[in-house]
């Protein structure tokens, strides 16, 4: 069993959710939950999605909404924004998550929840690269 306490060995799967900071002046509020779309074991790469919160006037990517209680993070509707995707290394994702860079965020995504964000790439602003990516390593 993968010891998570050591970076090397944290394991890494499909639909696992993690905290990814951004925007300019870090708080709490802006971390956006990012959630894994390939499988680990089939490349030493993964490519990860992010969920943004919906806010009127602001245009959002309709590809796929996420409602409140689709993942625990989630609190208000939001929307997968597919074009913001990123591909990390699994080396560099274990030594952003080493260094509390990237927060885990337990649990996974449910299943339900997964397919739907899987289903929608083909028709979402995600980078062909990307979407090359994914359709090879799902």
């Amino acid at each position: 069993m993968a010891n998570p306490a050591n970076p090397a060995q944290f394991p890494i799967a499909q639909r696992d959710a993690f905290l990814i900071p951004s925007g300019p002046n870090l708080t709490e509020d802006q971390f956006h939950l990012f959630v894994v779309l390939t499988d680990p074991g089939k490349s030493n790469e993964v490519l990860m999605v992010n969920a943004t919160t919906c806010y009127p006037n602001i245009p959002d990517d309709p590809s796929c909404y996420l409602e409140a209680g689709d993942h625990n993070f989630i609190q208000h509707r939001s929307y997968v924004l597919y074009e913001k995707s990123r591909k990390l290394s699994i080396t560099k994702l274990r030594q952003l998550i080493a260094a509390k860079t990237i927060i885990f965020r337990p649990p996974p995504v449910n299943h339900a929840v997964f397919t739907r964000i899987g289903a929608a790439v083909p028709g979402s602003r995600m980078s062909p690269d990307h979407i090359d990516f994914f359709n090879r390593y799902r």
